[in-house]
């Protein structure tokens, strides 16, 4: 708990929630005071549309990837991207639309890089993990690489490359290659998004964008 509390506390960023306190109190025990934020989770977003345009997905794919960024640079990765653990919020704007943004919660399963022993038992949610730590191997940027690469699958298919039972969907990220989401996708699919996508989806970490600068440069290319 306190090390998801400092973690997340140390974390200053337009797309990520602020922690402004923790500690421990008589009554309710260790707490963790938080922005409060008005958003709907991403998960209840995708269940409702059942997928989103390219547009509105790359363009939250973006947001996240730029809060990404900035906790590597800190030295942390973040090892649990899903739809749950991103609320999407609206930031009313004088005579215009309301501005999409996007908050990136949950520093549970963060993992410092510069800790002097990393851990590397398996957490996460086995839809986003990465192959390497599957194998046992520690997490590293590439891993949340490949976690945001997921994440663009989903949204903009409604279906993460692999489900079933858990063994079935360890196994996928192992050995097989995902289906291509242009197939999935009425209409099909702007061949450098999908592109963008299989890059991230890569098996090895050393054959995806060497780091969440790079996807996030490749992204905004293709946006």
């Amino acid at each position: 708990f306190y090390r998801e509390a400092r973690f997340a506390s140390a974390m200053a960023h337009q797309n990520i929630t602020a922690v402004v306190d923790f500690g421990e109190d008589e009554k309710v025990g260790m707490f963790m005071v938080m922005e409060f934020v008005d958003g709907e989770p991403l998960n209840r977003v995708l269940f409702r549309d059942k997928k989103l345009p390219v547009k509105k997905a790359c363009e939250i794919v973006l947001q996240v990837a730029e809060a990404l960024h900035y906790i590597h640079k800190q030295n942390v990765v973040h090892c649990d991207i899903k739809t749950e653990n991103i609320l999407i919020c609206e930031e009313e704007t004088e005579g215009k639309r309301p501005r999409m943004f996007v908050k990136l919660l949950d520093f549970g399963l963060a993992r410092s890089l510069v800790a002097s022993r990393m851990s590397t038992s398996l957490s996460g949610t086995p839809h986003y993990v990465a192959p390497e730590r599957i194998r046992g191997e520690p997490a590293s940027p590439a891993s949340d690489v490949y976690g945001v690469g997921i994440l663009l699958y989903e949204l903009l298919t409604g279906q993460v490359p692999w489900d079933g039972p858990v063994q079935k969907i360890l196994a996928g990220h192992l050995d097989e290659k995902p289906r291509s989401p242009s197939t999935l996708i009425e209409g099909g699919l702007d061949p450098a998004v999908e592109r963008l996508i299989m890059h991230a989806l890569e098996k090895r970490p050393a054959q995806r964008h060497k780091d969440m600068a790079a996807f996030i440069y490749e992204l905004r290319t293709v946006m």
